[in-house]
């Protein structure tokens, strides 16, 4: 079940966070979730996290920067941040993203990601239309199960 953080304003960002107790997948763990309409400038590091944080955009844009590259992203685009990799992602200053994240750690993860081609070296996967679709669904369907505290 997942605990939920209160929505909140901050800086004129909207955002819900909710942090899972018992996510366990044989060792491997979803870990929080959440979204955010970002205002535009908002921006998160650099910053080294211990754990994957997956970001899926549906609108808007801004840019990812991992291992001295810069990406320009925009809606349908996901970035992977990797445990011990320093990064920095920041809205638009004109078109700020909404987008939604997911945290998670653990071999299951790793070989799902190597399975889709995302790696440290190439941590951008930019979606066609009907990908972009269900990402947001899926995306929208486990925020909807927490927001409603039903199992996932």
């Amino acid at each position: 079940m997942a605990k939920e953080s209160p929505q909140f304003l901050y800086e004129g960002v909207l955002t819900g966070t909710y942090h899972f107790e018992s996510a366990d997948f044989g060792g491997s763990r979803i870990l929080y979730c959440g979204w955010e309409q970002c205002a535009a400038g908002h921006f998160c590091g650099p910053h080294i996290r211990p754990h994957y944080l997956m970001v899926y955009a549906v609108s808007g844009g801004g840019i990812f920067r991992a291992r001295s590259r810069t990406y320009r992203l925009g809606a349908g685009s996901t970035f992977v941040i990797f445990p011990g990799e320093n990064t920095y992602y920041c809205a638009d200053g004109e078109d700020p993203w909404f987008y939604y994240w997911i945290a998670f750690e653990g071999e299951i993860f790793d070989r799902l990601l190597l399975r889709a081609s995302v790696t440290p070296e190439q941590p951008v996967h930019c979606a066609d239309e009907d990908a972009a679709a269900a990402l947001q669904n899926c995306y929208g369907r486990l925020l909807g199960c927490c927001e409603a505290r039903l199992p996932y």
